[in-house]
């Protein structure tokens, strides 16, 4: 990236390096469906293309396809073009734990996929467990339940992690019915993890807020809770995991979604 570029970028750049979906304007490349960006009302001719993040490909374009969440959503985008990259071990599922963490205030869970065979295309000639961490806590505020939720998912062989935090609520009145619980935050970000620390997640789920990451997409507003099912769904890559937590084989996912998953050399 130029100094040039850098400075344009700097300016409408919020704190995690994300820019809102607002201040972009969708473009095509040709002979592609792939969607880019421009800065929208840039009088700078020599703008660059803005390539959304690679690691949050399918997110991306789920938000910019629905201008509701287009207003309240901001994502990462870059100048350089990286390519479009195409259970349980204890605890319970999401289900099952809203009830339990109403009682217990604190709920977490570790699913997981043991070793792949060479068949599952992940590394050639290596096989590697897949693991979805989740905590869940509870909180009461102005008697609304408050939920926050956060979720690890990776693997034992490569140090990034992807991870997503959400905020939602509900009216304890309206409990079990989680249809009616709303979302007031929802953000996605890849963190380095070591080895030592990577091992202290997957084994035993115990997290480490000190490790370096970088914030791929965020939602500030009040959205359904069914947003996070769907992200969650097409953000992590294995999605026989994120399934399994969430108990999304009743839900149905908008056909036009355009699903891309890293590379091996990514995930």
């Amino acid at each position: 990236m130029s100094e040039h570029e850098k400075k344009l970028l700097d300016a409408f750049q919020d704190k995690d390096g994300l820019i809102k979906i607002t201040d972009l304007e969708k473009c095509k490349e040709v002979n592609s469906e792939r969607i880019l960006f421009k800065l929208k009302n840039n009088k700078d001719y020599n703008q660059p293309l803005l390539y959304p993040s690679h690691r949050a490909l399918s997110v991306i374009d789920y938000l910019v396809r629905d201008s509701t969440l287009s207003n309240l959503s901001s994502i990462r985008v870059s100048t350089d073009d990286m390519g479009m990259l195409s259970a349980p071990m204890f605890g319970v599922n999401f289900e099952s734990a809203i009830k339990t963490v109403i009682r217990k205030k604190f709920v977490k869970s570790i699913f997981y996929i043991p070793q792949q065979d060479n068949s599952s295309g992940f590394i050639e000639g290596k096989g590697f467990a897949c693991y979805l961490v989740v905590h869940l806590g509870v909180s009461e505020e102005y008697g609304q339940m408050k939920f926050h939720l956060e979720a690890w998912h990776g693997n034992e062989v490569d140090p990034t992690v992807f991870y997503m935090h959400s905020i939602f609520s509900i009216d304890p009145f309206a409990l079990p019915q989680l249809e009616q619980a709303v979302i007031e935050h929802l953000d996605g970000a890849i963190i380095e993890y070591t080895q030592l620390d990577k091992e202290e997640l997957f084994r035993r789920g115990n997290k480490n807020k000190d490790l370096p990451y970088q914030k791929q997409f965020r939602i500030d507003g009040k959205i359904p809770l069914h947003i996070l099912y769907e992200i969650a769904k097409i953000y992590f890559p294995i999605d026989s995991l994120t399934e399994e937590y969430f108990g999304l084989n009743g839900i149905t996912s908008d056909n036009n979604i355009q699903r891309y998953r890293v590379s091996a050399n990514d995930f």
